[in-house]
C-alpha cells in the first residue's frame, strides 16, 4: 500500500502547479486515494494518504540522520527505491555534489554557519541553590544592618 502510494506520488508530483492537471496537492492525494481503491481495492481518504506519505517521509529523514552517525547501528529504509525514483524526478531537490567531465560542484552547506548555540540552564537543584544562597546572604545582610544600629543607638 505505501510503496503504491509512493509510486503514484512520484509519477503525478511534476502534474502539480496552477497550469497543470492538479492545482493543489490536495486534489493529487484525493487522485491517490481514487487509485488506490480502484487498483488495490483499499479504501482510504486523502487525509489518511497525505498523513501516511508524511510519516514516511519523517522516518525517511531519521534513517538518513541515524545512518550519517559514526557509531550508529545502520537503519534501512525499505522505501529506498521509490525514494530514489522520487527525487530523480523532483527537481527541487539539489544534490550535495555535481560532477561533469571539467567541473566538480558542492553543494554542502557551510559548517561554520552552525545552529546558533542555546543557552545553558541551570539545572533545578542548582537553580535552588542560588536562590537560597542568596536569601541567606540577604537575611545576614539586614541582620548586620540591625547590630549596627543597636551598636549606634548604645554609644549615644
Amino acid at each position: 500500500m505505501t510503496k503504491f502510494m509512493l509510486e503514484k506520488y512520484g509519477q503525478l508530483m511534476n502534474f502539480i502547479g496552477p497550469m497543470k492537471k492538479f492545482k493543489r496537492k490536495l486534489d493529487m492525494w484525493k487522485q491517490i486515494a481514487k487509485d488506490m481503491e480502484e487498483e488495490l481495492g483499499v479504501k482510504c481518504t486523502h487525509t489518511q494518504i497525505e498523513n501516511r506519505y508524511k510519516t514516511v517521509s519523517k522516518r525517511k529523514k531519521v534513517i538518513v540522520n541515524n545512518n550519517k552517525n559514526t557509531g550508529a547501528a545502520r537503519m534501512d529504509d525499505e522505501y529506498e527505491n521509490e525514494w530514489k525514483q522520487i527525487t530523480n524526478k523532483d527537481d527541487s531537490i539539489i544534490p550535495e555534489v555535481m560532477r561533469s567531465t571539467k567541473v566538480v560542484v558542492i553543494n554542502k552547506k557551510d559548517i561554520t554557519e552552525s545552529k546558533p548555540k542555546k543557552m545553558k540552564t541551570d539545572s533545578s537543584q542548582l537553580m535552588l541553590l542560588k536562590f537560597l544562597k542568596e536569601k541567606e546572604e540577604s537575611k545576614e545582610r539586614r541582620h548586620q544592618e540591625k547590630m549596627e544600629l543597636i551598636r549606634s543607638i548604645l554609644n549615644k
